[in-house]
C-alpha cells in the first residue's frame, strides 16, 4: 500500500513537472515573435512550479514586459532573477541582454562580466 502511494506521488510529480515544461517551451517559442505578450505571460506564469524552476521565466517576462512599455516592471523582474540567483551563470547572461535591449552598455557589460566570474570560458567581452 506503502509502495503504491509512493509511486503515484511520482507519478503525480512528474506530469505536474512535464505539463510545466510543455507550457514553458511553448512560451519560449511564441516569446520570440513580437506579439501575443498576454498569452505568453499567461503561459510562464503556469508553468511556474516548485518541481520546474527555471531562470528562462524572468527573461521571457522582461522582455515582454518590454514590448508592453512596462520597462520598471521589466527592471524589477530581471533584478529580482539576478538577486535570486547571484551564481547562475545562465540568470547573468540573460540580465546582459536584456540591458543590451535596454539600451544600456555600462549594465549590460558590468552583467556579463559578472557572468564570466562565474564562468571563465565565456569569451572576454568586446571592447
Amino acid at each position: 500500500m506503502l509502495l503504491a502511494a509512493a509511486c503515484l506521488a511520482g507519478a503525480i510529480a512528474s506530469t505536474v513537472t512535464y505539463v510545466s515544461l510543455v507550457r514553458l517551451q511553448r512560451a519560449v517559442v511564441a516569446s520570440r515573435q513580437a506579439r501575443g505578450c498576454d498569452r505568453i505571460l499567461r503561459d510562464v506564469h503556469a508553468s511556474d512550479t516548485p518541481l520546474n524552476p527555471s531562470s528562462l521565466r524572468a527573461g521571457i517576462v522582461a522582455g515582454c514586459l518590454i514590448r508592453m512599455g512596462k520597462l520598471k516592471q521589466a527592471d524589477r523582474t530581471m533584478a529580482v532573477a539576478a538577486s535570486r540567483e547571484p551564481g547562475n551563470v545562465f540568470v547573468w547572461l540573460t540580465y546582459a541582454t536584456y540591458q543590451v535591449a535596454r539600451r544600456r552598455p555600462a549594465a549590460a557589460r558590468t552583467a556579463y562580466l559578472h557572468a564570466r566570474s562565474l564562468d571563465p570560458h565565456l569569451p572576454p567581452p568586446r571592447s
